[in-house]
């Protein structure tokens, strides 16, 4: 659960311990994972995730809440919020709906927070915003997995007509 400040995580259902590495293209399930040793590969649980603080995940994750404490090279979808503790290193793209950053965190990558539709279909490829070089356009590989209002503020925000309430 999340309280106004910081996410609190406090059961896990499954725990990859230091010293122990899973390379795997794909995990899935339900329930909540801790994770000290290291995961390569993409992760998309219905549950909440711990990177502890020796823990490295290497690739993109899907899941309802996550506190990262250790490090993470990959895009996150977070359906209800995440938190990058003081010990966290994060290169990679966060779309989710609560973002906390404690003071010492590091975060190289954007971040997109809206509401998540749980019916569209979403691609770690929405938090990229690769660009063609030439024409400062997304990427073809992107381009088909941005939303309206995605690439609308994406427009907006290279046009510099971004305000920050347009409706007002």
């Amino acid at each position: 659960m999340f309280n106004k400040t910081k996410p609190v995580i406090t059961e896990t259902n499954t725990v990859i311990g230091d010293g122990i590495t899973i390379d795997s293209s794909k995990i899935t399930g339900a329930g909540s994972i801790r994770i000290n040793g290291r995961l390569i590969g993409e992760l998309d649980i219905d549950g909440n995730l711990i990177i502890g603080e020796t823990g490295y995940v290497k690739g993109d994750i899907k899941v309802n809440h996550v506190l990262i404490a250790g490090k993470m090279d990959g895009n996150a979808y977070c359906r209800a919020g995440i938190r990058l503790a003081p010990t966290a290193e994060l290169n990679g793209n966060i779309k989710t709906t609560a973002l906390v950053i404690d003071e010492g965190a590091k975060f190289t990558g954007s971040s997109l927070m809206n509401t998540i539709d749980e019916n569209t279909e979403t691609s770690a490829l929405v938090f990229g915003f690769n660009e063609d070089a030439k024409s400062g356009e997304p990427s073809d590989t992107n381009k088909n997995y941005l939303g309206n209002g995605e690439r609308n503020l994406l427009q907006r925000i290279r046009s510099d007509t971004y305000e920050e309430n347009p409706d007002a």
